[in-house]
Parts: C-alpha cells; sequence; structure tokens
C-alpha cells in the first residue's frame, strides 16, 4: 500500500523515463498506424467498437418565439458513413401533444426542413423529436423553450425550468483503470458520485482501509467525476468515507484481487503511454496480443512477449482523427483479457474552417458580408446560423455535433454539458474527458445494471417503402370494377419545381401497380393513361392506396424531461433572457419582422397565370398566335380531351387521327410526322417544303412530347395552351410551329377524377427569407426584431469552391453575432465552428 501525491504527474514522469530505455520495455514505441503486423481481420474486444447510427439536428437556435420558424438541418449517419434511409420524419410536441409533423427527403446523408410554431401557442417547453424509415438508427430529441401566450395560472407548470435541488442518498461507482483491483499493483481509480435521481453531484472523502485509517483523499473535478491512485495489499479491505447531510457514510470498494493483468494508459503529446503490469503465472491469462480498434476498424496489433511482467510503450496517435479507441490484451485465441478507452482528441474538427470578414456592421439594418473559407481538398456538407448572441438562447443550447458524433451513444446521453470537453480551452479538459471514458463502458466490474453498456435502437417500424415516395393503386377499366390487368401505364406528374415526369409503370392481373422512389414536395397531380402501341387508349379509372406519406410509425418515445437548469444564478439570467424575448414578441404581436406590401401595376388574369406556368424560350410573345386561360373558365371541361377542345376552338387546327395501316417514318426521317400517330397542324402557314406542310412541335409541360400523349390528359385538367406559329427552340426551327400545354397545378384541382388523381409528396423546404434593405427601401421603415439573422442548410463542399458567402442585414438591435457552423466531412468527421464577434 502506498500514498502518492499528486500521483498521475508521477506515474507520467516514470512512464517516460522508462521509455527512453526500449530494449527495456520488451515493446518500444507503438505506432497506432503503419504497423507491419495490421490484420485487416475484424478483432472482437470488450468497449465500444462503432459509434452507432444516429439522427443529429442543427437548429438555428433554442429558444424562439411564438410565430416564428424553427429551422433544422439534419445529419444522418450508418456505421460506415454511407447515407441511409430516404425519409426523415421531425416532430414538434408539447408535453403529450403533437403540435407538427414534417416529412423531408435524406439525400447524401442530409435532409432540411423547418416547424412554424402557432400564434397562439403557449410559453414552455417543447422537444423535437426525428427518426427515419430505418430502424437501425437512433432517433434524435432535444428540447426547445418557446415564449408565446402565458399559461393559465390554474394549470400545473410540469415543463417550465427549474432548479435541480441536491438529493440525499449518493452513490459512488468505482472504476478501476484495470477493471479490478490487484494486489502489488498500482492503478488509477476513477469513480462518479450520482444522487437519487441519478444527476452526477460533486462529493469529498478519504479512501479507508478495514481499520479505519485514511489511505488517500479523494473529491470530485467538475461534473462529478474523479480519480485518485491505490496499490492494493492483498487481503485488505477499502472503503470510501464521507460526511452527508451530517452522518457519515461508507461504501465498500471493489474487492482486490491476487492476481491479474492490469493496463493502464496516460496523455501523451505524442499521444499515450500506456504500462502493461502482470501478476499472472497461468500462461493463458497473460496476453499475447496488443490491439487498437477504432470505430470497428483494427489500427494496430502488435504481439506481446510473455516476460517480463511490466511492459510499456507508446501508442503514437497524432495521425488519427478523433474518436474512441480500445486499447484491449488478448489471449492466443484472440478472447480479450483487459481493455481500456481513451479519446483520441487531435481537434482537427475545430482547425478546418475559418472566418473572414469583408463587411462589419452593428448598426441598426446594417449590412454584413462574411467569408466562410476550407481547405481545397475537404468535402463534405455544412450548415450556418448567425443569430443575436444575447437573445439565442445559448445557456440552454442542446448538444452540437461534435459532441453527438464524437462521443459513443451511452457516453453521450449521460453527459451533462458534453460539448464543454470539445469547446474548452482549459488544460483539465483531457484529464475530464479521459475520466469520461474511465467511467463508463471499460469495467466488468459494475456497481449496477444500469451501468452497463447500452446498444442505441430506433423507435420507428421498418416499412415495405423502396425509397423515397411510392405510389401504390389498382386501375380498373373506366366505370367498371374490371381491373385494367397486365396493362402499359404512362403517368405524367404535376407538382411543385417538377415541370415533366412522364412515367411508365405496368400493371399485374388484379390490376395493382407500384411506382417507387419518386421525389417531389407538395401537392401533386398524377394522370394516368392506358398505353397501346398503336391501339386507341381504353378509358380507366385509377385508385390510389394512399394520397399522401404514410407517416413512419412510432412505437414510443425515449423518456423526455425539459432541460434543468442548475443553480439560481444560471435560473435568474435564463429568466432575464425571456423576460426580453417575451417583450420583442409582445411588440411583434407573434412576428419578428413584418411584411411589406409595395404597390405594382395589376396584371391581368392571363399575364399572371404565364408568369406563373411559363419559363425560358416558353415566356416570350414573339411568334404567339394565341394564348389560352383555361384556370379561370369552364369552357374545356366539357370535352373529353384537349384534342376536341382545340379543334373547336383554334381556326385553322387541323387533328390528324392515326392511320394504323400505315408504316412509321424511316431513319432519317421526320418522325413528328409519322402517321401512325397523332398530329396537329396549322394550316395557316405556308411551307416551302417538298413534303408538304410539317406538323407542329407537341410540348406538355414544355418538354416535347408525341401528340398521342395529349390524348390521356382530360380536358379539365389543363390550365394554359400557348401556340406559336414558329418556334426557335424547336428541332429545324419548327417550321410547323409549337403547342404548348401546361397541366393545372395541384393546388387547383383537390378531387380526384377519372384516370387523374392527387397526392401530397414531402413537406416543402422553403428558403430563409433575408431582406435586403438597399433594395427595398420602404422595407427600412418598418420594425425588424429577427433573432436569427442568417440561415443556411445543406450547403455543400465540393471541387467548386472553398469558400461560402454569408451576407445578412442585422436587424434594430442586435450588437453581438453568433456564428455557429456544423458539418460533416463525406468520412464522417464532424466540421464545426463558433465565434461570437461584437
Amino acid at each position: 500500500m502506498i500514498f502518492v501525491d499528486k500521483a498521475r504527474s508521477i506515474k507520467q514522469l516514470c512512464l517516460f523515463g522508462l521509455l527512453l530505455l526500449e530494449s527495456w520495455t520488451g515493446l518500444g514505441s507503438l505506432y497506432a498506424q503503419g504497423i507491419p503486423e495490421l490484420n485487416s481481420r475484424s478483432t472482437s474486444v470488450s468497449g465500444f467498437q462503432t459509434k452507432p447510427p444516429s439522427i443529429h439536428l442543427h437548429l438555428d437556435r433554442s429558444v424562439y418565439g411564438r410565430g416564428e420558424s424553427i429551422w433544422f438541418n439534419a445529419y444522418i449517419r450508418s456505421h460506415n458513413y454511407t447515407p441511409v434511409g430516404s425519409t426523415l420524419q421531425a416532430e414538434l410536441w408539447k408535453e403529450d401533444s403533437l403540435l407538427s409533423r414534417v416529412l423531408t427527403p435524406i439525400a447524401l446523408g442530409v435532409s432540411s426542413g423547418q416547424f412554424l410554431l402557432p400564434a397562439d401557442c403557449k410559453t414552455g417547453w417543447y422537444r423535437i423529436h426525428a427518426n427515419t424509415d430505418q430502424t437501425s438508427l437512433a432517433p434524435f430529441q432535444a428540447s426547445i423553450y418557446v415564449v408565446g401566450k402565458l399559461p393559465d395560472p390554474r394549470e400545473q407548470q410540469s415543463t417550465e425550468p427549474r432548479v435541480v435541488a441536491a438529493k440525499d442518498s449518493l452513490r459512488i461507482n468505482f472504476y478501476p483503470e484495470c477493471g479490478q483491483l490487484i494486489a502489488g499493483i498500482g492503478s488509477t481509480v476513477a469513480f462518479k458520485v450520482i444522487d437519487g435521481q441519478g444527476r452526477l453531484r460533486s462529493l469529498t472523502g478519504t479512501i479507508q482501509n478495514e481499520g479505519g485509517q485514511p489511505i488517500i483523499p479523494f473529491s470530485t473535478r467538475r461534473y462529478g467525476r474523479g480519480e485518485f491512485y491505490l496499490e492494493p495489499v492483498k487481503g485488505e479491505n477499502y472503503y470510501a468515507v464521507w460526511s452527508e447531510q451530517g452522518k457519515t457514510r461508507r461504501l465498500l470498494l471493489p474487492a482486490v484481487r491476487s492476481s491479474g493483468i492490469a493496463l493502464s494508459i496516460i496523455n501523451h503529446p505524442e499521444g499515450f503511454l500506456f504500462e502493461l503490469n502482470r501478476k499472472q503465472e497461468e500462461r493463458s491469462k497473460r496476453g499475447d496480443w496488443l490491439v487498437g480498434t477504432k470505430e470497428g476498424s483494427l489500427v494496430f496489433r502488435q504481439a506481446l512477449s510473455l516476460s517480463p511482467n511490466a511492459v510499456q510503450g507508446i501508442l503514437r496517435t497524432k495521425t488519427l482523427s478523433s474518436g474512441t479507441l480500445t486499447v484491449s490484451v488478448l489471449d492466443s485465441l484472440e478472447n480479450p483479457l483487459i481493455s481500456r478507452i481513451v479519446f483520441v482528441n487531435n481537434k482537427e474538427y475545430n482547425k478546418t474552417l475559418s472566418l473572414r470578414i469583408d463587411t462589419f456592421s452593428l448598426g441598426a439594418k446594417g449590412k454584413n458580408k462574411w467569408i466562410l473559407e476550407w481547405p481545397d481538398s475537404l468535402r463534405g456538407t455544412i450548415s450556418v446560423a448567425v443569430t443575436d448572441a444575447d437573445m439565442d438562447g445559448i445557456d440552454l443550447r442542446n448538444t452540437s455535433i461534435l459532441s453527438k458524433t464524437l462521443l459513443p451513444y451511452e457516453v453521450h446521453n449521460e453527459t451533462e454539458e458534453a460539448d464543454w470537453y470539445f469547446n474548452t480551452n482549459e488544460d483539465s479538459a483531457a484529464v475530464e474527458l479521459d475520466l469520461l471514458m474511465m467511467t463508463r463502458g471499460n469495467n466488468k466490474d459494475r456497481e449496477s445494471k444500469d451501468d452497463q453498456l447500452s446498444t442505441p435502437t430506433s423507435n420507428s417500424v421498418t416499412t415495405e417503402k423502396k425509397g423515397y415516395i411510392t405510389l401504390k393503386g389498382q386501375a380498373f377499366l373506366q366505370g367498371t370494377r374490371q381491373p385494367l390487368a397486365q396493362a402499359k401505364l404512362i403517368v405524367i406528374l404535376s407538382a411543385a419545381r417538377v415541370r415533366d415526369n412522364i412515367l411508365f409503370t405496368e400493371t399485374d392481373a388484379s390490376g395493382r401497380f407500384i411506382i417507387d422512389s419518386l421525389l417531389f414536395f407538395g401537392p401533386a397531380r398524377l394522370i394516368f393513361a392506358d398505353y397501346r402501341m398503336q391501339k386507341k387508349s381504353r378509358p380507366i379509372d385509377i385508385k390510389l392506396e394512399e394520397n399522401k406519406i404514410r407517416p413512419l410509425v412510432v412505437l414510443a418515445h425515449s423518456p423526455w424531461e425539459p432541460a434543468l437548469i442548475t443553480d439560481q444564478l444560471e435560473t435568474e439570467k435564463v429568466n432575464e433572457m425571456t423576460r426580453r424575448y417575451d417583450k420583442i414578441v409582445q411588440e411583434a404581436e407573434g412576428l419578428t419582422l413584418e411584411e411589406v406590401t409595395i404597390k405594382t401595376r395589376v396584371k391581368t388574369p392571363l399575364e399572371k397565370l404565364q408568369e406563373q406556368y411559363t419559363s425560358g424560350a416558353f415566356e416570350t410573345d414573339a411568334f404567339v398566335e394565341r394564348a389560352i386561360d383555361l384556370v379561370n373558365t369552364d369552357e374545356a371541361n366539357t370535352y373529353a380531351n384537349i384534342f376536341e377542345y382545340l379543334r373547336f376552338r383554334v381556326p385553322g387546327l387541323q387533328v390528324v387521327d392515326p392511320d394504323y395501316s400505315q408504316s412509321p417514318p424511316g431513319v432519317g426521317q421526320d418522325m413528328r410526322n409519322d402517321p401512325t400517330k397523332y398530329r396537329i397542324f396549322y394550316r395557316q402557314l405556308p411551307s416551302a417544303s417538298s413534303m408538304g406542310n410539317p406538323p407542329m412541335a407537341i410540348y406538355l409541360n414544355e418538354i416535347e412530347v408525341d401528340a398521342d400523349i395529349l390524348l390521356t390528359i382530360p380536358a379539365a385538367e389543363i390550365a394554359l395552351v400557348k401556340l406559336f406559329s414558329s418556334f426557335a427552340a424547336a428541332q429545324g426551327g419548327g417550321p410547323g410551329g409549337a403547342l404548348a400545354i401546361y397541366t393545372k397545378k395541384p393546388e387547383l384541382l383537390r378531387e380526384n377524377k377519372s384516370n387523374a388523381v392527387s397526392f401530397y409528396g414531402y413537406d416543402p423546404i422553403k428558403s430563409f427569407p433575408i431582406p435586403d434593405y438597399e433594395l427595398d427601401t420602404p422595407l427600412r421603415e418598418k420594425s425588424d426584431q429577427r433573432i436569427t439573422l442568417f440561415w443556411q442548410s445543406n450547403f455543400f463542399m465540393n471541387y467548386a469552391s472553398n469558400k461560402m458567402p454569408i451576407r445578412f442585414f442585422n436587424n434594430d438591435r442586435t450588437k453581438r453575432y453568433r456564428i455557429v457552423v456544423e458539418g460533416w466531412t463525406t468520412e464522417g468527421q464532424p466540421l464545426y465552428l463558433e465565434k461570437i464577434l461584437e
């Protein structure tokens, strides 16, 4: 038994001296990469093997006012950093009530969206829950605080911020570094102190022997964890003794064993120093291999000699990415004898991004222009938030992508202020981080079952989705119950930002069909038609199984409590911030940026329609013979298809039916003049061609199609028709003219009719509004009380550029900006930057 003051520092000096004698160590320096005996075979060892698949949401801030938008960017990670899942479901809850649900697509492992807080929502704590359609992904959960309408004082304030009171019946869990206390072998013993609610607490006491003789004092450090150095004596028992509420309490440490092996690791400028001590005569338990695994991959593998009893070395880990490293001693059969988890913290995550300020202003509505930069070789995705540093609720912020990605799932979930370990410059951070590793998941001896390693599981149910949006339905011959069996269907999809999506599918013997991997937002209109070569289409009815994306089934939410405020000073800070925020909300009546109306010339309905539907070469009025508005009139609804309507509406327009007795054009001939298909001619046009008058080019939603397809579209589905006497964008200059037809947007057609049906896709992803006070001068007179001044989601860093512009105008009040950048590389390493500019 020995008493060592400042034992950790002395041990570091001793080990460093021993390392100079490589011939004595039996191993010498061990490099964490490039080991000659590297074995790619996976090695099963205890501890954290991989970072579990998980979801992280970067929120623009943590405190909001009623009527505001909550902006988020989601990062979804699999075991090997490949994208998983196709749909993200994010939900906003107030206690047990679901207020809003957002379904957005996942692309390259990221997604984004927004919630809109109701103008009448109550003040209090809310939670955001997110999961995907993959059961292997651990769900996301976070708390936000909303300043809304004050609650009825008669209601129970169960979700208001509160001060955590100290509880009695403190419990200490001990974690010997080597997993056990071995007589005659000194080792570090880590511990953590928790109260009756499982909260980490501060404590001071002494370690005593069976006779009550003080051996060494102990005390917790920053977060209810601490350590002491002990060399136990065989046959002796040791106790932790402390005073609690005027009473002396005594707790037995783990029993001292007479034999075993101990692995000790401490920080070193080049990585880690390790020492392996053996007090074990049994050959099979002395250890044959020293291996290191990081996130399921073998990093190093080195043979150990059976003698001497003490082996020391250095693990050079400066070239590794940050994360947990499990160092294990294996026997000859590759079974783990002992393991130690350390954290490699090379801080590359906050050395990658830099901010350059071109224009800086804290004046009311002042202009700011910043540049976010990174190395040319960096590839990944980031999201950026610029907020009012005094009003963004930083004291109530959820953990960032740093701790969520770098720390193992079970460690992160039980760690208070997990970001501190990566954002602080304090010298104690390395020791605190090592304590965090030692007091979770690396020992076989546990004081209670709740200290066992847990495997994260999703709370979503796997569905039959094949990816993105899947349409399932059944086709029937119109007006009957007879299925359209073994038929080909052509489908015309019309949705926001989808100008053309002509799809093909087939029915089975029951007339059922499936179309998967679709991607569109908001309401969509789908027109189905029977597609038969050289035969007229049969009128059909379509019945979809669903008319919107089915929400993901959630089995149960994880236990949730509002964010806790740990001391009275912090409570006062939060209450003051809430009062100031509530004043802003009251002044703005729930809206932080008033709308402004600018008077302009009133456009005609036809002008508005063309502005809404046409683009590019189709916007011009040159050579336009007619433009027909079918939105503001019902005159086309009585016609079966657009052909029948145009025959009577447009003089000189001739629709020629197909002649299936003839042959299609040969190679090199004009495919538009195919007699086996419908053709449209505009007879008022002169033609100098020896082949006669050429047919018109037909465009559906600005994509050239066969005239046959128009036959499948009911006239009631058409919004706009533009007839060009000549169209330069068409093949050969469009000597026969062009007919551009646009189908109505889905919001105009809510009722399903025959072969036309509606479906609601993913929730639209809005663009963050940034006022431009230079161009929009009337807006300068309006009140601006925004808290989030800039938000950019899903910015992909590629080979084209190594910078991102950040341009915004200040509000009327902010005097300090906070910028938070979160993201990750294509290799799955986190990216993070946080700065306050004032």
